[in-house]
């Protein structure tokens, strides 16, 4: 238990200044003003209410994902404020998990609230709420964990891990075949019931997935996406890290 509280101190007063929280917290008070603002003003109507609240799930929840992950450890690597902790009682793969596993908290924290709120603009009941919550907490650990990968091996994170999700995931997640499988998008979009395909001018019948299947595929993804950061991060040199 004293390990982490050191671990979990080690990671939340440099995350509370981190440019990814920053970013993330403009982009979505930003969001939230315009569509209050139109709501207000009656541009937004209950359908567009429904939309949005779509586009925070997908594509709004791995966006962030990617944004806050890059200030799991790689804003430590970048701006050698690791020093401390890895001199500490804390073993490295410990506050590697430790600190991914804030960063997916917030993440769900302000994709919930988001999600709240629009519901209450909605005023069209809490049936669905659920749903979404859970769709949420295996959505940010399955993103958190794939993109703290992906910064832990470079500087360029970012930007990789933009083209991966709109090339690769969001991409091969609504073409209607059965590879769509292969995704994390495609399960988050089964679990909070949002598929999309392209259309194709051929009649096909595709059978869709279970939530079951989605959950486990997303918790599966999740833990590799740990164990892998816990693992690459044990492994750098220390000079690297400091």
């Amino acid at each position: 238990m004293r390990n982490l509280n050191i671990a979990l101190q080690s990671c939340l007063a440099p995350m509370a200044s981190a440019r990814a929280i920053k970013i993330t917290l403009a982009i979505s008070l930003l969001f939230l003003a315009t569509v209050i603002t139109g709501r207000v003003l009656g541009f937004v109507s209950i359908s567009n209410l429904a939309h949005l609240r779509a586009l925070v799930l997908i594509p709004g929840l791995p966006i962030a994902a990617i944004i806050l992950s890059e200030m799991a450890l790689r804003d430590g690597i970048s701006q050698k404020t690791l020093l401390y902790p890895l001199l500490g009682p804390v073993s490295r793969p410990a506050l590697a998990v430790v600190r991914t596993l804030v960063t997916a908290l917030i993440l769900i924290t302000g994709a919930t609230l988001l999600i709240l709120i629009l519901h209450f603009l909605r005023h069209a009941g809490w049936g669905s709420f659920p749903r979404e919550f859970y769709s949420i907490l295996l959505g940010a650990l399955a993103y958190t964990g794939l993109f703290s990968v992906i910064h832990l091996f470079t500087k360029r994170g970012m930007i990789i891990s933009l083209a991966v999700y709109f090339i690769f995931d969001h991409f091969i997640g609504q073409i209607p075949f059965s590879i769509r499988s292969i995704v994390p998008s495609y399960h988050l979009r089964l679990l909070t019931n949002l598929e999309e395909t392209f259309q194709i001018p051929i009649s096909m019948h595709l059978e869709s997935g279970t939530v079951l299947e989605s959950s486990v595929y997303l918790i599966i993804m999740a833990a590799i996406g740990f164990g892998l950061t816990a693992s690459i991060f044990s492994k750098k040199n220390l000079g690297e890290l400091c």
